[in-house]
């Protein structure tokens, strides 16, 4: 089964070396991140879409992301649900609800895959 019009699959991966100069400018310890995206559209109005965040260093899945996304015609709604594990070996949960005008979008729908974004889109 290929992807097409009704699913498509993505696997990044993200290198960031380490910037241990002194806060507020240092980013911290380098990262080696594999992320796998699967979507699949339902039909023309609903498709549902997972996200996994693999971190190299430690072998530990690190983020995971399920999202509804529903087409109201001139808007899009997306409801996610994202569990992450912190440094602290604590999980984290949200929840959120996402509002877009068509003409308008934040993104593309097309180049959403390989983006890497958390809920609140930074």
């Amino acid at each position: 089964m290929l992807p097409g019009p009704r699913w498509a699959w993505a696997i990044t991966y993200y290198y960031l070396r380490d910037d241990l100069n002194p806060w507020p400018t240092g980013l911290g310890p380098g990262t080696h991140t594999l992320n796998n995206i699967v979507e699949y559209r339902f039909d023309e109005n609903w498709s549902f879409r997972t996200s996994h965040y693999f971190d190299l260093n430690s072998g530990e899945l690190k983020e995971h992301v399920y999202t509804v996304q529903r087409d109201l015609r001139s808007w899009t709604a997306a409801l996610a649900f994202r569990v992450r594990d912190t440094h602290e070996g604590k999980q984290d949960y949200g929840v959120s609800l996402m509002l877009s005008l068509k003409a308008w979008p934040r993104t593309r729908s097309e180049a959403s895959f390989g983006t890497y974004s958390t809920l609140s889109g930074s």
